[in-house]
């Protein structure tokens, strides 16, 4: 939002270099019929300090003309003059010049185009504020408009693995924190899954780098046709990859896991040297109420894939409980 504002004082000085006699009197007065600022002859400072215009002037009655004449007694100091008005709706403002009969009956007619001029100029200023507010506050919303997409799509590129499309690393763990508070807020259950590509080095050695992309990108699509959609799935560095399972327990998350495993071993991944096969080892762990946040829920899911690489790969492990010893399942395959 932008707030601009232009001193009273700005105003009064203005009008004090109006000619409106010695008793004539210029005011600025709110539709909400609070005086705003007045000029005179008379000092009005004390009288304007918390007062209100009656609502039955000419002037606030939205039946008659945005501009006119009357007259009779003035709302500030009581005395009769004729008025002339102009009500600003757009700027929720009344501008106001009054002279007294003395005055306006000695040069009626001059007087009449000067108060309409005067009035006129004070409106154009108005007006030409009004415009310099919308403007401004239009480059304003723009400007914020542009700034929120910059950090929606700085965001994204933080929040997402280039390479794969998978959850970031740092997005991961932020996620697997919120959604283990959640878990135990509800004591509804969840699981971690931390899978590993078996001898991934070979691939690189054995294919190169960029083949070793292709096959980090095709195990992301595999795992992402496999999931769920409230499932995340994420990148955590190199060949290893993280799967947060809500609302899953231990049973379920060893089924996901075992059916990434199978469809990775049975996928063929086309490629510039040839088609290759991998497997994926992995590690389960479910979340334990009052014992487990995300360091020693990752810690444990680390312990199973440990367990799985070193009992022969290609094989899920599960992580029981804190403490005891990963179990195992699933068997080893061969590596083309």
């Amino acid at each position: 939002m932008v707030v601009l504002s232009i001193p009273v004082t700005f105003f009064t000085d203005f009008y004090k270099q109006i000619n409106i006699g010695s008793h004539g009197l210029i005011a600025l007065v709110g539709l909400d019929r609070v005086p705003r600022a007045a000029a005179s002859s008379i000092n009005l400072d004390a009288r304007l300090d918390g007062m209100v215009v009656p609502g039955d002037r000419p002037y606030f009655d939205s039946t008659k003309p945005d501009k006119g004449f009357y007259r009779g007694p003035s709302a500030i100091d009581h005395l009769d003059r004729l008025t002339a008005y102009r009500r600003l709706k757009e700027a929720g403002l009344v501008v106001i010049v009054q002279l007294s009969p003395a005055e306006y009956l000695a040069a009626s007619r001059e007087r009449r185009q000067f108060l309409i001029f005067c009035a006129a100029a004070i409106s154009i200023l108005l007006l030409a504020f009004a415009s310099f507010l919308y403007f401004a506050t239009q480059r304003h919303l723009k400007n914020t408009a542009a700034l929120k997409r910059a950090h929606d799509s700085l965001q994204k590129i933080i929040s997402i693995d280039l390479l794969t499309g998978a959850r970031s690393r740092r997005d991961f763990l932020e996620t697997l924190e919120s959604e283990l508070g959640r878990s135990l807020r509800h004591d509804a259950p969840l699981s971690l899954v931390l899978l590993d590509i078996d001898f991934f080095k070979q691939v690189n050695d054995t294919y190169g780098h960029p083949i070793g992309d292709v096959v980090l990108k095709e195990l992301s699509s595999l795992c992402s046709a496999v999931l769920r959609t409230h499932d995340v799935f994420g990148r955590l560095g190199g060949e290893e990859f993280g799967l947060i399972l809500p609302h899953t327990d231990a049973e379920g998350a060893m089924l996901v896991a075992e059916k990434l495993r199978v469809a990775v071993e049975n996928a063929v991944i086309p490629t510039d040297r040839g088609p290759v096969r991998i497997t994926v080892s992995a590690g389960v762990a479910s979340a334990i109420p009052a014992v487990d946040d995300s360091s020693r829920l990752i810690v444990r899911a680390d312990d199973a894939l440990y367990t799985a690489k070193q009992t022969g790969r290609n094989r899920v492990c599960f992580a029981s409980s804190a403490g005891s010893s990963p179990q195992s399942d699933g068997a080893p395959a061969e590596i083309n």
